[in-house]
């Protein structure tokens, strides 16, 4: 990679290195791959994005979801609490990742007006999305 590898190549079946590591379940090399530009948007032949094997939760191992969170988070500019407004929230919501809070305290009052649109914003990316991924999954 230091020697300018694309971490973004498209191998002969429409897949990015990411997305193997992914369903590897390995963390470390999922940090090394985003820190060298690899992108989440780009779809395999399927129609699958690594954005949303992270969304679905398909095939995530806790550790791969800390490594995009970090990444994100690092990546991220900061942004108002869902609830109170205060700037600089950095906690996503654990199940849809849409809205931030401030702190625990801020998510558990704010959650009865957000649960209902959670729900939705979870279901925006479906299993269905990701082809044959699914029936592994299913």
């Amino acid at each position: 990679l230091e020697a300018k590898a694309d971490v973004n190549a498209v191998n002969r079946w429409g897949s990015v290195p990411i997305v193997a590591v992914i369903m590897a379940g390995q963390a470390n090399k999922v940090g090394i791959l985003l820190e060298f530009g690899a992108r989440l948007d780009i779809s395999d032949t399927d129609g699958c994005t690594p954005q949303q094997l992270l969304q679905t939760g398909l095939l995530m191992h806790p550790s791969l979801r800390t490594a995009f969170e970090k990444h994100a988070a690092a990546k991220s500019q900061p942004t108002a609490c869902e609830l109170c407004g205060k700037p600089g929230a950095r906690m996503r919501c654990g199940r849809c990742v849409s809205v931030v809070y401030c702190g625990k305290e801020c998510q558990k009052t704010h959650w009865k007006a957000h649960k209902s649109s959670c729900k939705t914003l979870k279901k925006t990316v479906s299993v269905d999305q990701c082809g044959p991924l699914a029936q592994v999954a299913g």
